[in-house]
């Protein structure tokens, strides 16, 4: 069953130091990760569709993906949320905050670009960190590159899929753990990246 851990031992576990804007984090089991083939249909609407490898159509297929699970022994959810009133980096540079517009849900997937871009970065560090260990995700599509179909490899690697790039039931997995989010934002921002670790080799 999935349980929450404290941010200070989630933090020594995966070895990184959070920003405030992480509120929570979910250790899960491979029963609680959700796949769905209708999120995958979500994805054909996204200006990333076709235009990243680690998105759809070049992503794995459910079948892959499934196999690929079942080689999992636990999973870190890591959950970020945001009202306008916390950082999202650390590090020597000003903190910066996000400005939350009421009702201008288009502005605001623009203004928290950055959180989203935190998450992710959070995640490759991590991968970096635990290297064939883990297999991270973060909250949306890589933007490292503009395009990176045709290229012949990552410019940063290790690359980054999203989760709902993976089939992976996002707000179907918030839901289950009774973990509140808006949708469309109109005054908080939840972000989550996922954290995957291989089974132990005996």
């Amino acid at each position: 069953m999935a349980r929450k851990v404290k941010l200070e031992k989630a933090a020594k576990i995966l070895d990184v130091a959070f920003a405030p804007c992480i509120d929570a984090v979910y250790r899960l089991k491979r029963k609680d990760v959700i796949i769905s083939p209708s999120v995958r249909l979500k994805c054909m609407t996204c200006g990333a569709y076709k235009r990243k490898k680690t998105c759809p159509p070049f992503a794995p297929s459910l079948a892959e993906i499934k196999r690929t699970l079942r080689k999992m022994s636990h999973f870190y959810m890591i959950v970020a949320r945001n009202n306008g009133t916390k950082a999202w980096w650390l590090g020597e540079d000003p903190q910066r905050d996000i400005t939350l517009a009421p009702k201008k849900e288009r502005e605001l997937k623009g203004v928290n670009m950055g959180m989203q871009l935190y998450c992710t970065r959070l995640a490759k560090s991590i991968q970096r960190k635990f290297k064939k260990l883990v297999i991270a995700f973060g909250p949306g599509p890589c933007h490292r590159c503009r395009d990176c179909i045709g290229t012949k490899k990552c410019v940063e690697p290790p690359p980054i899929p999203c989760m709902e790039g993976w089939g992976m039931d996002v707000y179907g997995m918030l839901d289950r753990l009774k973990i509140p989010y808006e949708t469309p934002v109109m005054t908080e921002l939840v972000a989550v990246s996922l954290i995957a670790f291989y089974k132990e080799e005996k």
